[in-house]
């Protein structure tokens, strides 16, 4: 049994815990009853306790303590298992009781008076329900935060839709503004030709490019008008 003990061990310190669990298992199969068989359940209750198994090593160690009464390691483990699992009262009273074993253990006595400051802290507040407080002073207060961050989220969405009031114009914007401006130079030429109808014609193409190149022009300064697609709730 000290061979699979020393090898739980090992694996233990290596980081192995599934390896030294086995090797507990293993040495408490074996036998009845054994001098050792507290240190075995002990040491598994360990290896449970890395491996976050606070059940399994609350059974292990309360396995130990009925094994080897005087055992304080194992009320110190088993206490363990019932703080992860905030069982805090039976924890305080199994440190405790191992101190009714041995007073004079400076680690027990620390590791009471952490479960006795954990029991004794005021548990945290749960939060209000969101319909709590609609009549009477708290309900008034209760109700301001929530106005309060509506409002300055209501604020806060509407900036983007401000800030970005229009679009740069894209690159063949410019060039059709430049075919206007060209197209414009040709209907005057084409005008003052005395080419009848044609110079008509000229004159109306001046007059329809010139406007067409205002406007490309005044999208060129101002940009593309841009509307957000956020809808306020009603």
């Amino acid at each position: 049994m000290q061979d699979l003990k020393d090898a739980g061990n090992e694996a233990l310190r290596a980081g192995d815990v599934a390896r030294a669990i086995d090797c507990y298992t293993k040495a408490l199969a074996a036998v009845a009853a054994d001098s050792k068989k507290h240190v075995y359940y002990h040491n598994r209750a360990i290896a449970y306790m890395r491996q976050r198994n606070f059940t399994a090593a609350l059974d292990d160690a309360t396995s130990a303590i009925s094994e080897s009464r005087d055992f304080t390691k194992a009320y110190r483990t088993k206490a363990g298992a019932l703080l992860e699992l905030s069982r805090l009262e039976e924890a305080v009273a199994t440190l405790q009781l191992a101190l009714e074993v041995d007073a004079n253990d400076a680690e027990t006595k620390k590791q009471l008076a952490l479960a006795q400051a954990r029991k004794a802290a005021p548990a945290a507040a749960p939060p209000p329900a969101a319909g709590a407080g609609a009549s009477g002073g708290a309900g008034a207060a209760s109700s301001r935060p929530s106005s309060t961050a509506s409002s300055s989220a209501s604020s806060s969405s509407s900036r983007p839709a401000t800030a970005s009031s229009s679009s740069p114009p894209a690159l063949p914007l410019q060039r059709a503004i430049t075919v206007g401006r060209a197209a414009m130079v040709l209907s005057v030429l084409c005008y003052l030709l005395p080419l009848g109808r044609l110079s008509l014609s000229a004159w109306t193409a001046l007059l329809l490019s010139a406007a067409v190149t205002r406007a490309m022009l005044v999208i060129s300064n101002v940009g593309v008008p841009s509307f957000s697609a956020e809808v306020s709730a009603a």
